[in-house]
């Protein structure tokens, strides 16, 4: 039987094993779930075709059609969100126009 001090060495080498293990794993992931780069010429694409849905969103709401603009202010949102991420303030706006 190894001494206390080789057994807590021991474990602290185990739980250090385990925890890189466990964040190579969520790196891995994190990784496979990562949306493609794109270039600046699609993300400025993307993000006019998103301003183009709130437009057609605001036209909607402005005929009280408001299922509808809300559909079309999710599809600008999904957008922004897969471009922007979710911290930043035109997700925020978007959220709000909801």
């Amino acid at each position: 039987m190894p001494s206390p001090p080789v057994r807590r060495t021991l474990a602290t080498l185990v739980l250090l094993l385990l925890t890189g293990t466990a964040l190579l794993g969520q790196a891995e992931q994190k990784d496979a779930t990562a949306p493609p780069t794109l270039s600046q010429a699609e993300r400025e694409a993307l993000l006019a075709e998103a301003e183009k849905y709130d437009e057609k969103g605001k036209e909607l709401l402005e005929k009280g059609e408001y299922a509808s603009s809300i559909e079309i202010y999710e599809k600008a949102l999904a957008i922004k969100l897969k471009i922007l991420g979710p911290e930043h303030p035109d997700v925020a706006t978007s959220y709000n126009l909801l």
